[in-house]
C-alpha cells in the first residue's frame, strides 16, 4: 500500500493474516491503532508520510521484528518500546528526534540501529552496550 495518499487506515486488512505491511510514501500523521491490533505483524514500514508521534499501543506488536519509519516527523517514542522483545532492525532516520532514548538501550535483540539525519547532538553512554 506504498504510495496510495492513504490519510486513513482500510479496516478489512485486519482479515487477513499479514505478517509485513509497507506503507511508505501516503499521508499519514499517525500509526493508526488498528495496525497496533495485527497479531502476527512482523515487519512494518511506514517510511515518507507525516507521523509525529507513535502511540504507546505500538508495543502491542509483539512479534514485530523490523520497523522503518524514515523520513516522518517523529519527536520521541514510546516509554514502553522495550516491550518489543522481538525487534531486531530500529530504522528511524530522518525524524524530529533530538536525543537517542534510553529505552533503546533495552531492546534485547537489536541487531541494527539508524539514527541519522535527526537533530542528535549526543550519543548517550549506555548505547554503547547495546
Amino acid at each position: 500500500m506504498d504510495d496510495k495518499q492513504l490519510v486513513h487506515w482500510p479496516t478489512n486488512v485486519l482479515k487477513f493474516h499479514v505478517t509485513e505491511l509497507y506503507l511508505g510514501s501516503n499521508l499519514l500523521r499517525s500509526i493508526p491503532d488498528e495496525i497496533c491490533q495485527i497479531p502476527f505483524l512482523r515487519q512494518l514500514d511506514v517510511s515518507n508520510n507525516q507521523i509525529e508521534k507513535i502511540s504507546e499501543k505500538f508495543s502491542s506488536l509483539e512479534l514485530l521484528q523490523v520497523f522503518t519509519a524514515k523520513n516522518n516527523k517523529i519527536v520521541d517514542l514510546p516509554e514502553n518500546l522495550p516491550q518489543l522483545k522481538n525487534l531486531r532492525i530500529l530504522n528511524l532516520a530522518g525524524n524530529q528526534l533530538q536525543k537517542i532514548p534510553i529505552q533503546v538501550c533495552d531492546l534485547n535483540n537489536l541487531k541494527t540501529l539508524h539514527f541519522g539525519g535527526n537533530l542528535i547532538q549526543e550519543i548517550p553512554q549506555e548505547i554503547k552496550h547495546i
